[in-house]
């Protein structure tokens, strides 16, 4: 039986923890290959890898901390929305934006190595009272121009990026564990009223960090740091336009 179901609210469940999401999908694709045979024949198809399942979200943080900010290491999760329950998650992709006046939003994409059952269903969010943080109220360290050749930064992506290396044996469709590969981090800094921000590149920097808040100042999140070294730099201006800048720092963590 075919369901439409309209959602005002998009509750998403990670281990025994909800958000409040903005978006959330979650797909499979398989890994197999059609022959053609001899005349132009088609053959069965077969599969010739494990199927990859991917569960993505769009997020804000409604407490002071956020535990998928946890997950960049070796464990595993398990989550539900709308009727939809998955396990066997490993965090692939910890993403955050931060513009001025805006709310922060965080997005998380993981790779789902135990399969998924469905049941959809409507949901709601359960906190009767709560806040986000916006990017009015972000508390920066470090983020100037001595140390990244620019004073005002207007657009500010953070992310970590974990590679996850399963492990599959003979006889069994899912994989027996799951190595931690590399794990690195990346800070992206829009700004203007830069300096000699091109003279910059390879330069390792002192430890920046990044502390999100409400209206009320109640924290929102973990506080961030990056203390890798700028590895990228662009300058850009258009007709009518002022001079802008971007600073691409890089700290390998594993």
């Amino acid at each position: 039986m075919s369901k439409f179901i309209r959602y005002t609210e998009c509750p998403v469940k990670i281990n025994e923890d909800f958000y409040l999401a903005k978006r959330a999908s979650i797909g499979a694709q398989a890994s197999a290959t059609t022959p053609i045979e001899f005349g132009g024949k088609v053959g069965i198809s077969t599969g010739i890898g494990p199927e990859r399942s991917e569960f993505f979200m769009q997020y804000f943080v409604t407490g002071e901390n956020d535990p998928i900010a946890n997950l960049t290491g070796k464990n595993s999760c398990s989550g539900s929305f709308g009727g939809i329950e998955f396990s066997g998650a490993y965090l692939t992709n910890y993403h955050i934006g931060i513009k001025p006046y805006a709310p922060v939003e965080m997005s998380a994409r993981f790779v789902v190595l135990s399969g998924f059952n469905n049941n959809i269903q409507e949901s709601s969010f359960s906190e009767n009272d709560y806040t986000v943080a916006n990017g009015a109220n972000v508390e920066l360290t470090n983020m100037n121009y001595l140390n990244i050749g620019m004073d005002n930064p207007v657009e500010i992506t953070y992310e970590v990026a974990c590679e996850r290396i399963p492990s599959f044996v003979i006889g069994s469709s899912y994989p027996r564990h799951v190595n931690l590969g590399a794990v690195e981090k990346y800070l992206d800094i829009n700004g203007d009223d830069i300096g000699d921000v091109i003279n910059y590149q390879e330069r390792d920097i002192a430890e920046i960090s990044i502390k999100a808040s409400d209206e009320l100042g109640r924290s929102r999140g973990q506080t961030l740091f990056c203390s890798g070294a700028i590895e990228n730099q662009r300058l850009d201006v258009s007709a009518g336009g002022t001079l802008n800048g971007q600073v691409s720092i890089k700290e390998v963590i594993r």
